[in-house]
C-alpha cells in the first residue's frame, strides 16, 4: 500500500486535500503496519490498522486514483447518485467554528463545495461555485465518539460537527444542503451487544 501511495503520489495530491495530517508520516505508519503483518506468525497476512486516520488516508488514495472518484465517493456518502460532478477529496481539515471561544474542529474527510480557507493550510469553507451542497464525514474505528467537548458538557464530537456543517459557510453564503455522515465498521452495526455510543 505505502509503495503505490509513494508511487501515485503526485495524481493523489490533485485530488486529495491533506490537511493538518503529515503525509510522509502517514505513510511510515502504512509501512510499519504492513511490515508487522508480515512478521506475524500464523496470522492472515493482513493488515489491521487500529488508527481510523490511516484507514480514512487509504479511502482518500483509494478515490483519489479511481476515475470519477471523488463523485463516486460523495454518491456513497450521501447515499444519491444524483451528485454533482466533485473534484476533490478534503482530509482532516478544519472548519471554522462558529462559537467564539472554540477551536476548529477537525474533520476526518469532506467532499463538495469546499475550498481552502486563504491563509490557512487545513481550513476549509464553502464555495458556492463548485456545489450546493457540502458532506461532512467523521470516521470511527474501534475508537467511539468522544464525549468531552470543551465549554459545553451537553455536547460530544457527533453533535459538534453537525453544528460546523448547520453553520458551514463563506461570506454569510451557505450551502443549500449540508449532509453529516459517520462512517464506522458494519462489524459493530450487526451486533446485538451495544458497545459503541454512535450504535
Amino acid at each position: 500500500l505505502a509503495d503505490t501511495i509513494r508511487n501515485n503520489k503526485v495524481e493523489i495530491q490533485r485530488v486529495l486535500q491533506v490537511g493538518y495530517a503529515v503525509w510522509d508520516d502517514l505513510l511510515d505508519r502504512i509501512e510499519r503496519e504492513e511490515s508487522a503483518a508480515k512478521r506475524r506468525q500464523g496470522a492472515a497476512q493482513t493488515c489491521d490498522f487500529y488508527d481510523e486516520q490511516i484507514w480514512t488516508f487509504l479511502v482518500g488514495c483509494a478515490y483519489a486514483l479511481a476515475p470519477r472518484g471523488p463523485t463516486q465517493l460523495a454518491a456513497q456518502l450521501i447515499e444519491s447518485q444524483a451528485v454533482s460532478p466533485c473534484t476533490a477529496i478534503w482530509f482532516e481539515v478544519q472548519p471554522r467554528s462558529p462559537r467564539s471561544k472554540e477551536g476548529n474542529t477537525r474533520v476526518d474527510l469532506a467532499v463538495g463545495g469546499i475550498r481552502r480557507r486563504y491563509g490557512t493550510e487545513s481550513g476549509i469553507e464553502y464555495d458556492p461555485g463548485l456545489a450546493s451542497w457540502v458532506a461532512l464525514c467523521e470516521c470511527k474505528w474501534y475508537s467511539d465518539i468522544d464525549t468531552k467537548v470543551s465549554y459545553d458538557k451537553h455536547r460530544n464530537q457527533l453533535i459538534r460537527i453537525i453544528e460546523n456543517a448547520v453553520f458551514f459557510q463563506s461570506g454569510g453564503t451557505r450551502p443549500e444542503r449540508v449532509h453529516v455522515v459517520i462512517i464506522t465498521p458494519a462489524s459493530f452495526k450487526r451486533r446485538t451487544i451495544r458497545s459503541r455510543l454512535y450504535q
